[in-house]
């Protein structure tokens, strides 16, 4: 695994070993079981100055690379509607953990600025809570209603038991958000979510269910285990093989003593 800044093509961190200069940055991997692990990139006492787009790349598997916007002191990172970006300001000095970030991301954009924005995580294991919220307080003005979608289906709570759906809106405060919740997510909860408010602003937001046991999985790990499996067997049939040649041998030495020994006995 590789992380890299964009900017600048800057490699950071390959494998465990810390690849920049700066003391700043670090990596944190663990081992979650056999077949799953993590690399994520430590920024410390982080500046606007590292501010920018990141890249972790799996290098055993081409085309596996996702990229994270980070944004330190300031506005959120917005440009166009839909992009996606960190949704609070991180202040100068604290560390932040840019793995498994969640993102918000703007449906519409209104004279007062995002009318309707989605936050959540993209990526999430199986058994890990999902949650997203949907806010719609910055449209002209505050939505009756807001209803979530899931595939294009709606969202009720007799055909989706296990999700909860809390809302809270307030008309003097012009604010209306609803959060959607789903506390031990499964395979099944993969799709792209969207939450609709009843003046028709959309936001979506694609969400992943990880398997625990395929996520980050390493190449050649078991290839490995295979290698010090038939390393072991190759051992085992050396040393068998060692123990038989010694045998025979043995038997073939104790047969010309004998032949030699009725040999002598015939010429006596």
């Amino acid at each position: 695994v590789v992380w890299r800044r964009v900017e600048g093509d800057k490699v950071l961190t390959i494998g465990t070993m810390t690849w920049s200069m700066d003391n700043n940055v670090s990596m944190e991997h663990s081992k979650k079981s056999k077949d799953v692990t993590t690399w994520n990139l430590i920024l410390h006492h982080v500046t606007p100055e590292d501010s920018g787009v990141y890249e972790c790349q799996l290098t055993s598997r081409a085309g596996h690379v996702r990229h994270v916007t980070l944004n330190v002191v300031g506005p959120p990172l917005t440009s166009k509607t839909g992009s996606s970006h960190l949704p609070e300001h991180l202040p100068s000095g604290q560390s932040y953990n840019i793995a498994n970030l969640t993102v918000s991301v703007c449906g519409a954009e209104g004279a007062h600025g995002c009318s309707i924005s989605i936050t959540g995580r993209r990526y999430v294991d199986q058994g890990e809570k999902i949650f997203l919220r949907c806010n719609a307080s910055g449209g002209a003005r505050v939505p009756d209603e807001m209803d979530w979608f899931k595939g294009g289906d709606k969202i009720d709570e007799n055909k989706y038991k296990h999700v909860q759906i809390y809302k809270i809106q307030s008309h003097a405060e012009k604010y209306f958000v609803s959060e959607l919740t789903i506390e031990h997510s499964s395979l099944a909860d993969t799709g792209d979510y969207i939450c609709r408010s009843s003046t028709d602003d959309i936001a979506n937001l694609k969400v992943t269910v990880l398997h625990a046991e395929s996520a980050n999985k390493r190449r050649g790990t078991n290839q490995g285990d295979n290698g010090a499996h038939k390393s072991m067997s190759s051992l085992e049939n050396g040393a068998s093989m060692t123990v038989a040649s010694k045998i025979s041998f043995l038997l073939m030495l104790l047969l010309a003593l004998l032949w030699t020994h009725t040999q002598d006995r015939r010429t006596d």
